[in-house]
């Protein structure tokens, strides 16, 4: 088939994915990448996975940002009408289209005459959910920001129903697109590349707790830190924090800080934007920890897995779809006492933890990987495109 992509996507897990699926898909298909500008492709860059590239701003001078959503409406707007006239006219079999860090569902969805797999981790009115952060005191303000949020959802939820047909990359995120869109979503599970992600030999344990992703309450820091001081303090493991830079947040980490230090937990934060030294921390920490918030589904648990490290999570939303409880890792509810004794028993029971270490790097190659990710994807674009011929 002949493949038009499109994405607008920040650093992170939807581009890690995106760049996954398409080093897969285009060994057997034609891709061509629209993009606005080229900063899209700073990480995990497609532009040598694909065949052709348009681009609609090549000096970069002039990118779109996610502050000022508002000033950017009119701007993207614009730019996805004429990216979609462009895609029209090259006659493609299908559109896969990516998320927008302006808009979420992108306006490219509305204008496309073309066939379009719009792929959805998250709909845009996760932004309501009470662990978001909100900055505005005066009611004013929250008046205020709260009808724009709203008018950003009501663009969403219009942009998202105008694709052919949409995806996403959990059950639980089919339960909240459904919710917000009305629609329900084929679940393309994505995957873990167990090539790179894997057990290194001589890496020595640095005895510390892990948990990765970028600074923000949605996170769950705050939970895990409580958690972590009930362990006795003779036995206290140390935190390792691993965020992007692109997420740093400074007053968040001042406030992490002294809640560490009031209740005895040695952090050590790591600003970190390198795979391979991921992949060193995951080999050498004890556990990895996944406190986050409704988090849509856990990559972070997977690629922990994949290098033999088993994990230990919250009980709820994604992270119930990656780990098994009592297999490869443990699932606690949110009670600080209870996922503390759940790191304890790893730390302490060698035996269960190499058993759960051996599962999970069997379970995540056998069922996560990117083979049988885009496998799915391919079976379900193939049908699209068949099932659209006009």
């Amino acid at each position: 088939m002949r493949l038009a992509l499109f994405h607008n996507l920040p650093s992170g897990g939807a581009k890690r994915a995106t760049f996954e699926w398409v080093r897969e898909l285009s060994k057997s298909h034609e891709i061509d990448l629209y993009i606005f500008d080229s900063e899209s492709e700073a990480t995990w860059d497609l532009r040598p996975l694909v065949n052709k590239i348009f681009i609609l701003n090549k000096s970069n001078k002039r990118t779109l940002r996610t502050k000022n959503k508002i000033l950017n409406l009119l701007p993207v707007l614009y730019k996805s009408k004429v990216l979609a006239n462009k895609i029209d006219a090259e006659k493609y079999n299908l559109v896969l289209v990516m998320q927008c860090k302006i808009t979420n569902s992108p306006f490219l969805l509305r204008f496309l005459k073309t066939p379009s797999f719009f792929i959805c981790h998250e709909p845009m009115a996760r932004i309501l959910e009470p662990h978001y952060p909100k900055k505005n005191l005066f009611i004013l303000f929250d008046l205020i920001r709260n009808i724009g949020l709203k008018f950003f959802i009501r663009i969403d939820k219009k942009n998202a129903v105008s694709a052919t047909s949409i995806g996403t990359t959990s059950l639980y995120s089919k339960e909240r697109l459904y919710l917000c869109y009305g629609l329900y979503p084929k679940v393309i599970y994505p995957g873990v590349d167990t090539i790179f992600f894997k057990p290194l030999k001589n890496i020595l344990c640095n005895k510390s707790i892990l948990c990765v992703g970028a600074l923000f309450p949605s996170k769950g820091y705050e939970f895990v830190i409580e958690a972590v001081s009930k362990i006795d303090e003779s036995e206290r493991p140390n935190l390792r924090i691993i965020h992007g830079a692109h997420s740093y947040s400074t007053e968040y980490k001042i406030k992490l800080n002294k809640l560490a230090k009031r209740n005895k937990v040695k952090v050590i934060f790591v600003s970190l934007i390198n795979d391979n030294s991921l992949l060193k921390e995951h080999n050498s920490a004890l556990l990895t920890i996944c406190a986050n918030h409704l988090e849509p589904l856990g990559l972070v648990a997977l690629e922990s897995m994949a290098c033999g490290t088993p994990v230990v999570g919250i009980n709820e939303a994604g992270l119930r779809e990656t780990i098994i409880n009592g297999d490869n890792g443990i699932l606690t509810d949110r009670d600080p006492v209870e996922f503390s004794e759940a790191i304890m028993l790893l730390i302490q029971n060698k035996k269960i933890c190499n058993q759960m270490s051996k599962f999970g790097i069997k379970y995540v190659s056998e069922k996560w990987n990117w083979k049988v990710s885009t496998g799915n994807l391919n079976q379900h674009l193939t049908m699209l495109a068949k099932n659209n011929i006009s």
